[in-house]
């Protein structure tokens, strides 16, 4: 068992938090407001973004949402907005009208080694009277510290749309991502457009176990209170130790790495280091998530794949996103097989001098769904010496089907395929 309970009855929590940063004293009838709303798979994304637009319109405001992805969906306006329909945002389900766009405008500048880096804002939000960011706080996928991947990242990457996420890290790959953030959000807040930053924490079954809201005054410092919070509830492998990980789905959904560094072990970052732990020798990924829309940014963390996976890619949106990430690898497409069992059976052959019934296998559904997984009889001694483990049921060996693809896959959606 993971930590971390569920709250019940999203909106009211949310109601509560904004009630306690008074935006009545700072919202006029009349006034817009974007709600800039990222890419991630946000369990209770629909719920917190309607409630706050309800709020908005009780005190006469003029809200809107926008997409503050970066590079993400294509790196283009209808990419972001289609985005956001599959993430479940649409004008009818909260009750705003969706404005996408990758214009931007320059609102200040930064200094790294005298040289100036101009500092973006997307259009829309530049032009309206306020800005609300909604986003996950969690650690990040490159980098670790005081803040990770929250209304900073969102204030800076997020809201620079194309032009300021490619330019950001550029910078980033030469002087690490804690201090380029932190001067760019800082600029950003001082155009005096932030309203304030709703943010959510989710435990490691995806279920919303916090949210905060912070005005622009005090936001920088109630993200980092909201990250230690989240980072207790970070799930990992029970075992440092892996000769093959087969996982059933990677997507930019999942993560923002389409499968969590932290999880795997692997990292492609110029200014970052690898995670120690756990080590594993080959990764083998089965397919794509829909909602990834083809983006498959994450893919050169795996050794092995499937031609059913690379099928589904598209080239230009994943490379436009490594690309502007200055993480080329990751889109590196890894030995493609027609089938699992000829991809699990090339994966073991590339293990060392172990034996296929003597190798450490991990089966998960995807790096964000680790409460549940199938694991070689390998681990049994470490099964045993960790009182927090429970074996649910021995199925015995793995099964394909007539088309050579497994059976007992943890994912639904894939055990048909």
């Amino acid at each position: 068992m993971f930590p971390g309970g569920a709250l019940d009855n999203i909106p009211l929590q949310v109601t509560a938090q904004l009630q306690q940063i008074d935006l009545q004293s700072q919202v006029k009838p009349g006034d817009t407001v974007a709600i800039a709303v990222g890419s991630r798979g946000i369990t209770d994304i629909v719920p917190v973004v309607k409630t706050v637009i309800t709020e908005l319109k009780q005190l006469g405001a003029l809200p809107f949402v926008i997409p503050a992805m970066g590079s993400h969906g294509g790196a283009s306006a209808t990419g972001q907005a289609e985005i956001l329909r599959h993430l479940g945002i649409t004008e009818t389900t909260v009750g705003a009208p969706i404005r996408s766009s990758m214009e931007v405008v320059q609102v200040g500048e930064i200094d790294f080694s005298n040289i100036s880096i101009p500092v973006y804002l997307d259009q829309y939000a530049y032009n309206t009277d306020h800005i609300v960011v909604i986003n996950r706080i969690k650690p990040h996928t490159d980098f670790s510290g005081a803040f990770g991947s929250g209304w900073r990242k969102m204030l800076c990457i997020g809201l620079g749309n194309h032009t300021g996420a490619l330019l950001y890290h550029k910078v980033i790959a030469s002087y690490g991502y804690a201090n380029v953030l932190e001067p760019i959000a800082k600029k950003v807040l001082a155009t005096g457009k932030i309203l304030c930053g709703i943010g959510i924490v989710e435990n490691a079954y995806q279920q919303t176990t916090a949210i905060g809201a912070a005005s622009s005054e005090t936001l920088l410092a109630t993200e980092v209170e909201l990250l230690k919070e989240a980072k207790s509830y970070v799930a990992k492998l029970p075992f440092n130790e892996v000769d093959l990980l087969i996982v059933d789905e990677l997507g930019k959904d999942i993560s923002g790495s389409g499968m969590e560094p932290t999880v795997h072990g692997r990292l492609h970052c110029l200014s970052e280091p690898s995670p120690k732990t756990p080590t594993i020798k080959r990764i083998f990924v089965r397919d794509l998530t829909p909602a990834s829309e083809g983006n498959a940014l994450g893919i050169g963390f795996a050794d092995f794949t499937t031609r059913r996976l690379v099928d589904k890619i598209d080239f230009k949106t994943t490379y436009i996103n490594c690309i502007t990430g200055i993480d080329p690898e990751d889109g590196r497409i890894p030995i493609t097989l027609e089938t699992d069992q000829e991809a699990i059976d090339a994966a073991l052959n590339t293990i060392g001098f172990i034996e296929p019934d003597q190798a450490k296998v991990i089966w998960i559904k995807n790096t964000a769904s680790l409460d549940s997984m199938l694991v070689s009889i390998a681990y049994q001694p470490d099964i045993d010496s960790q009182g927090h483990l429970v074996l649910d049921e021995i199925l015995g060996e793995l099964t394909f089907n007539a088309q050579g693809n497994l059976i007992e896959a943890l994912s639904d959606s894939l055990a048909s395929n």
